[in-house]
């Protein structure tokens, strides 16, 4: 019996066993299907072929068999292909599991073939239980296009929602109108989408699309343009999308939401932008080999007039429990835009989501923007003081032009901080540098964050920078973000333009993202860095940008016993690569 259309079955990778140099055992079943089995090094089972025959002693089909098994020898992955007498391929079925215990999912899919196409998948992902979660079904034609598609989800078992999508092609075989209609679990219609393809190249390539959605009595609610970005290998990596309310404004480019968000190649969320008015939401997750989530980090920013006067930064586990907040509020003078004062809570919690201890810093700041005013706060778990109010008051700027303190706070004997401080002036410009880092009991670092500000002569910042690392319990680097800012003024002191960067760096320092743009002063993206991204000259220019950050952090060498968790003294960071959040000028 020769196999046809082998390149159809779905091939599993080992690294450890080579399957052409192992013995195969033959033995019957009680069916009397004949088997031949190949085993690991321990004995168990990683490869059958299955012969059935009918009463002539004929073939009527096969089955091949492969099994993944973890260091445990415990299935993890199996793969069935099923082949005709004949030989064709007409059906293959996957079963992968993920996680273990309670948080288990299994994904079952399955393929059925016709003259050597794939003409119908079915997935379908279950709980631990076995309960079903979701389900998938796809209809394809023979170029492998998805001509018709049904979703289905469910909650204890019982069917909530169903959608179903329709799509047509056009002479090049490519998909170019999709209609979308989203049902209840009773198979009541909700609403409905019109998809029309603007560019459908897939693979090396672009997907963009314009989709209206409509309710259930046909009147139009959102505008949606989304662009999917793909690798040379097919893999989407990048994904935009605009909102608008009405025709009128997506002609007059007024969208009212954004979320930019970019994937690693197992398709994990490794970064999102969402803005929506005046609001700005940004979320940096780190997986593991095996896709499992090791950290997230979510920012929220509120601004009026290009002005941030709320930011909340959360931090979670691996286990989606947040373990640490910072929460700022700032005021601002309307006519001056210069900041008066700044509220922030700080709250960290056990690996239980239960809060541990948290400061409240009180700051103010005088007409030009200068700190007068510092007071802290400390609490313990019950919300009671367990240190007397820290507080600093300047009176001039000469006493803080060359100042290097130091100040070592224990946090209710489970947690120490370092708060440091350095200003450092020079010729045409001030450079003011501010640390926080956070151990455990043991002495263990496990969070530091650093914010370098330059302010010219002018007063007018020239540069801001921002870099969060994150530590395992052994103190070993987790993961480390950096956000920076360099501004460009004319020699009359107007901002015309300024140039944005974020970086994320993994365990290894090893740069895993990086985005930025040039804008001008009026918010327009005059250059995406994203773009060109992949070409050495921008990251060149990234990774230079990365080492003068080290080098500032490494001359450092005092604490502050007054500032807590460091933040810039007038506006805070904008979030990266949107053209309406630009800093006004100090």
């Amino acid at each position: 019996m020769n196999d046809k259309n082998t390149y159809d079955s779905h091939t599993i990778s080992r690294d450890d066993i080579n399957l052409d140099g192992l013995p195969i055992k033959k033995s019957k079943d009680k069916n009397g299907d004949v088997l031949r089995d190949k085993f690991d090094g321990k004995g168990k089972l990683i490869w059958r072929e299955r012969m059935a025959y009918n009463k002539k002693d004929k073939t009527t089909s096969k089955i091949v068999t492969n099994f993944i098994r973890n260091k445990g020898g415990a299935i993890t992955e199996r793969d069935d292909s099923t082949y005709n007498a004949s030989g064709e391929l007409t059906k293959r079925k996957e079963h992968v599991i993920t996680g273990r215990g309670k948080s288990a999912i299994t994904r079952v899919s399955e393929c059925q073939y016709g003259d050597g196409y794939v003409v119908l998948k079915t997935e379908k992902t279950l709980n631990s239980s076995g309960g079903i979660l979701n389900e998938k079904e796809q209809f394809f034609d023979q170029k492998g296009n998805i001509l018709i598609e049904h979703s289905f989800l469910y909650s204890n078992g019982i069917l909530i929602a169903i959608n179903k999508q329709d799509n047509t092609l056009n002479i090049d075989n490519k998909i170019n109108y999709s209609e979308i209609k989203h049902y209840d679990g009773k198979e009541e219609l909700i609403s409905f989408s019109k998809r029309k393809y603007i560019n459908n190249s897939g693979g090396d390539g672009d997907i963009r699309y314009e989709e209206r959605k409509y309710n259930n009595n046909d009147e139009l609610v959102e505008i949606v343009i989304l662009s999917k970005s793909f690798n040379a290998d097919g893999v989407s990596y990048n994904v935009c999308e605009e909102f608008y309310s009405s025709e009128q404004d997506l002609n007059n480019d007024n969208e009212f939401k954004v979320i930019d968000s970019d994937f690693d190649i197992s398709g994990n969320l490794i970064y999102s932008d969402t803005t929506c008015g005046n609001e700005s939401t940004r979320i940096s997750q780190e997986f593991d080999s095996f896709g499992k989530l090791k950290s997230k980090v979510e920012k929220v920013s509120l601004t009026h007039h290009w002005l941030t006067y709320q930011e909340n930064i959360y931090t979670y586990d691996a286990n989606g429990v947040e373990i640490d907040a910072v929460e700022i509020t700032h005021t601002h003078d309307d006519s001056s835009r210069k900041l008066q004062s700044s509220y922030e809570y700080h709250r960290t919690n056990d690996a239980k989501g239960q809060i541990m201890g948290s400061t409240e810093i009180r700051k103010e700041f005088d007409s030009n923007g200068d700190l007068i005013s510092n007071i802290q706060n400390k609490y313990n778990h019950a919300g009671e003081l367990v240190s007397n109010p820290a507080k600093e008051s300047i009176s001039s700027s000469e006493n803080k032009v060359t100042e290097h303190t130091t100040a070592t706070q224990k946090y209710h004997e489970q947690t120490t901080e370092t708060l440091t401080r350095k200003v450092t002036p020079g010729v045409d410009s001030t450079l003011i540098e501010r640390i926080k880092n956070v151990y455990d009991d043991n002495d263990v670092k496990f969070k530091s964050i650093t914010i370098s500000e330059e302010v010219n002569s002018a007063n007018s910042r020239t540069y801001l920078a921002e870099e969060i690392q994150e530590f395992g319990y052994d103190g070993k680097l987790i993961v480390k973000v950096i956000d920076s800012y360099d501004f460009n003024y004319s020699p009359d002191g107007k901002l015309l333009s300024q140039n944005q960067s974020t970086q994320e760096f993994n365990s290894d320092g090893v740069l895993t993202f990086c985005s930025g743009g040039e804008y001008k002063a009026d918010g327009h993206k005059t250059k995406d860095f994203s773009d060109t991204s992949g070409h050495d000259g921008e990251h060149r220019h990234l990774e230079h940008q990365y080492e003068t950050l080290d080098y500032l952090m490494s001359s450092m060498n005092g604490f502050d016993l007054n500032e807590g968790v460091p933040t810039s003294v007038d506006t805070h960071f904008i979030p990266a690569m949107k053209s309406n959040t630009l800093v006004a000028p100090v």
